[in-house]
């Protein structure tokens, strides 16, 4: 399995030029190339989930590197018996997880 394309990723949105539906396109883009896209078409109906989810796969780069870190620091305080820096490490992951999730949420 080969590796995801570095980070960080961006999304931005443009209209689809010329699409008679009015689509919204909104891509990822890492290293000045578009990893994906995704769009919405004001004809499907109900609200869209585009800019949430073109939000959602922009921050996965750091969503990983967060979970790894979490990881990480949790296997090894639990490595030195959970001594005294056990809620140290706790407090820096819950604080790390909250900046992930300010990424993700709108």
């Amino acid at each position: 399995m080969s590796e995801h394309t570095p980070g960080p990723w961006h999304w931005d949105s443009d209209p689809v030029k010329g699409d008679p539906t009015g689509r919204v396109r909104y891509r990822i883009c890492a290293l000045g190339k578009t990893i994906t896209q995704v769009y919405y078409s004001s004809f499907e109906g109900g609200p869209t989930n585009a800019e949430a989810d073109a939000r959602l796969i922009a921050a996965a780069p750091d969503l990983l590197a967060g979970l790894i870190e979490a990881h990480r620091g949790l296997r090894e305080t639990k490595l030195k018996g959970r001594g005294n820096d056990f809620p140290a490490c706790v407090g820096r992951v819950e604080q790390d997880l909250r900046l992930l999730l300010e990424k993700v949420r709108p």
